[in-house]
């Protein structure tokens, strides 16, 4: 949609001057800049690619567990939820006490 604009912007001065060496004059001074845009565009989509690979890549990392050292003595997941899991039971069940008192 950019480029559109771009080239719509080249269409518009096209129509509005008359005079061809001024047409072409004014086409050497804006089509370098457009180069320039195009080449600005393709560079920025690359690094954007580029950095959502490294996105991936340090997230993959960080789900595996090589980001940072280990320490043996954390617990493992499955305990951590399941502890969660309780302390989320224990939460509801307050609740619900503290409903039924009203």
């Amino acid at each position: 949609m950019f480029f559109y604009r771009v080239y719509g912007s080249l269409g518009f001065l096209c129509r509005q001057t008359m005079n061809k060496s001024k047409l072409f004059n004014n086409l050497n001074h804006v089509s370098p800049s457009v180069i320039n845009l195009k080449t600005l565009l393709w560079k920025t989509y690359k690094k954007l690619k580029l950095s959502e690979a490294l996105r991936q890549s340090i997230l993959k990392q960080a789900f595996e567990g090589k980001l940072v050292p280990q320490d043996p003595n954390d617990e493992t997941a499955e305990k951590l939820l399941e502890r969660i899991n309780q302390e989320k039971i224990k939460l509801e069940k307050g609740e619900q006490l503290s409903i039924q008192g009203l």
